[in-house]
């Protein structure tokens, strides 16, 4: 209780309840291999669905704390411009739109 205090503390409840799936995993799988426990399809598909919810957390989590500029570049799309590979364009640049767009009649 006092490691689970201490986690909680450190990061949220819901990487407590995270590891928790986790360490029930690790149950399933040595009671599986050890003990010829069977596991039915079902069980199979809940235990993916989770494994693929845990993912999709910790990716979430890392681009949340990961500062303003290298999500930027995480969302940077490749520009073709005389087929330069080192060309990119963030996804919030608006400078070429704004280039296009008509100047105002005087």
């Amino acid at each position: 209780n006092v490691s689970s205090l201490i986690l909680v503390k450190h990061t949220s409840a819901l990487t407590l309840k995270v590891l928790g799936v986790i360490k029930d995993w690790l149950a399933i799988l040595v009671s599986a291999a050890a003990f010829n426990t069977p596991v039915q399809p079902m069980q199979w598909v809940g235990y993916t669905l989770a494994l693929f919810g845990v993912v999709a957390y910790s990716r979430y989590k890392r681009v949340q704390t990961q500062p303003s500029t290298e999500k930027e570049s995480l969302l940077a799309v490749p520009v073709d411009d005389d087929h330069d590979d080192h060309n990119y364009v963030s996804a919030n640049d608006t400078s070429e739109v704004e280039s296009l767009s008509p100047s105002p009649i005087a």
